[in-house]
This record gives structure tokens, C-alpha cells and sequence, in this order.
């Protein structure tokens, strides 16, 4: 079972000032994220940070943060967590600040 505290740890490093902790940290929540039980904890604490790296100044961050979106949605308690954050609406946000305006339909 995961703990709360380490998932609260982990996404507290998430606003870390050093871009590779905040990396690591987003990469071992994406490591926590396809454990059923850990979506509810997952929603308490990291949503709200993983919301925030979407648009980190660091690509690498950006990236883990991603994938950790990625990792949720490949089950169904994941997508339901993305759905009840109101994460897609940022996830969609980001790509469009992130990607050349002249090439979106």
C-alpha cells in the first residue's frame, strides 16, 4: 500500500526550486499513479501541483508532468481522478500556450 505521507512528501518536492527534484518528484507520483488505492490520496495532494508544473519553466518538468497524466489515464479510478480535478482543462490549456499558434485549427 502507498502512504499518504509519502504521496503528500513527494508532491510537496513538487515546488521544490531545483527543476530536478520537481522532475523526480512528478516522475514518482507517475510511479504511484496506476495504484487504485493511492487515486484518492493523489487527488488530496498532488493534483494541484501537477496542475502548476504543467507550466514549469523546465521542459523536463513539463514532460514528467505529463507523464503522470499519462500513467492516470490508463485506468479508469485515474481518469476519474483527472475528470473530478478539472486536470484536462489545464491539460488542454498547456498544450495550446505550448504549441505554435499558426498551426492550430
Amino acid at each position: 500500500m502507498i502512504d499518504s505521507d509519502l504521496i503528500a512528501i513527494t508532491s510537496a518536492l513538487m515546488k521544490h526550486r531545483h527543476w530536478e527534484v520537481r522532475e523526480q518528484a512528478a516522475l514518482l507520483i507517475g510511479s504511484f499513479a496506476t495504484h487504485n488505492r493511492a487515486c484518492s490520496h493523489l487527488m488530496e495532494y498532488t493534483f494541484a501541483n501537477l496542475q502548476e508544473i504543467l507550466e514549469d519553466p523546465n521542459q523536463n518538468v513539463m514532460n514528467a508532468a505529463a507523464y503522470v497524466f499519462h500513467k492516470l489515464s490508463v485506468t479508469a479510478s485515474g481518469c476519474e481522478c483527472i475528470r473530478d480535478t478539472e486536470s484536462a482543462y489545464h491539460m488542454i490549456m498547456s498544450f495550446i500556450n505550448h504549441s505554435n499558434q499558426d498551426q492550430i485549427a
